[in-house]
């Protein structure tokens, strides 16, 4: 009467290993990639915001605020050591844009 071993042999445990091994890098990429495409839509949505916020702010105020103080004729600048410029805060307290934090 033969013994026969019930056990795995060490090339059948580095296929299996190497077949998970393989797997999971699979899942990472795909993973990576699908993070990336969230973001993406972060970035376009945030940009979609921003957009309708200076519209919106164009409305009610007839002018486009700008980033300093060398502005054109009829936009108002961003940030000023004026204390009569409100064009940037406006934009947030009237719920044009909201803040982000992440």
């Amino acid at each position: 009467m033969t013994k026969t071993s019930r056990g795995f042999t060490l090339v059948e445990l580095m296929v299996v290993l190497a077949i998970i091994g393989l797997l999971s890098s699979i899942v990472l990429v795909s993973l990576n990639a699908a993070r990336i495409k969230a973001r993406d839509a972060t970035r376009k949505s945030q940009v979609s915001e921003f957009k309708t916020a200076l519209e919106l702010y164009y409305s009610r105020n007839g002018n486009y605020p700008c980033g300093n103080s060398f502005c054109a004729i009829g936009v108002a600048p961003l940030s000023s050591a004026s204390p009569l410029n409100t064009a940037g805060p406006q934009l947030m307290s009237d719920g044009d844009i909201s803040i982000y934090t992440e």
